[in-house]
Order: structure tokens, then sequence, then C-alpha cells
């Protein structure tokens, strides 16, 4: 299981009491257990890690099947209680689902290509034109660095 988290504070300059953490994690749905990562990042701000681990695979897996790698948001009040935001799968995600190698050359199949435009368009609620440009501005930026060739 790959979790990735990062820490965000925020806090509120008028009034110095009121302190807010947001705590950003990418989690694979219906996979969160008390792990390395997971652990000691809920427990510093005494978060019970069990009920985490719960509410987010209950409430992920009726969004989105096993295994898909999600933005998780917690919202840390002051009273020590939090509420959970799933996001929707990245662009990369999808991406990566798609992706082969073929020698030095990245591939991707424009069928695919297509499916996961479609995919996108109807997370992010756009027209698949601007969503066609997104996802070509995207690949055009790893263009420098490897061979991008869509067949």
């Amino acid at each position: 299981m790959r979790t990735a988290a990062k820490v965000l504070l925020f806090e509120d300059k008028s009034k110095k009491t009121n302190q807010v953490v947001t705590l950003k994690m990418v989690l694979p749905v219906g996979e969160a257990k008390n792990n390395a990562v997971l652990g000691p990042l809920l427990g510093q701000h005494q978060i019970n890690i069990m009920s985490f681990c719960n509410e987010f695979n209950s409430k992920s897996l009726v969004l989105y099947e096993t295994g898909v790698n999600v933005s998780v948001f917690v919202l840390l009040k002051k009273d020590k209680t939090y509420s959970l935001h799933i996001s929707n799968p990245s662009l990369g995600f999808f991406l990566g689902q798609i992706v082969s190698q073929t020698g030095n050359d990245i591939v991707f199949k424009l069928e695919e290509l297509y499916d996961v435009i479609k995919i996108i368009s109807f997370f992010l609620g756009q027209e698949e034109k601007s969503v066609f440009r997104m996802v070509f501005g995207y690949l055009s930026s790893y263009n420098n660095r490897k061979n991008i060739k869509i067949v």
C-alpha cells in the first residue's frame, strides 16, 4: 500500500486561540490500516486510528473500487473532532493505469486515452474538449523528459 501524507497547518490570524489543522493524505480506497505512516500522523493529533480507518474505508468503498488512490482531507477542529473529505482520483492515477512502455518510449493507446478523458470529464463536470486540452498539456509537460507516443 502506497501512502503519502502531507500536513497543512492553517491558523486564523485574527483569533490566536482558534487553530485548525488540515491533514492531506493519499490513500488507496478500502485499504486504510494502522501502519508506519498513518499511525504516527493521526496519533500525534489524537485521532483514533481504528475509527478513522473504519470511517474512511466505509465511505470510500461507496464511492470507488478497492485500490484506487484518492486524496483525503482531514479537518481537525480544536475540540479534537474531525471531518473527512474524500476527493476524486487524480489524472496521474488514471494515466498510470493505461500506460505501457516499449524501450525508451512511453506509449498510450488513443482509445484508452479517450476513455480517461471521458471519466475525468465526468468527475470534473467539464466538457470533454477542455479535459482533452488538460490531458494533453499534462502529457506534453512530460514529453520534455521522456518520449511519449500515442498509438
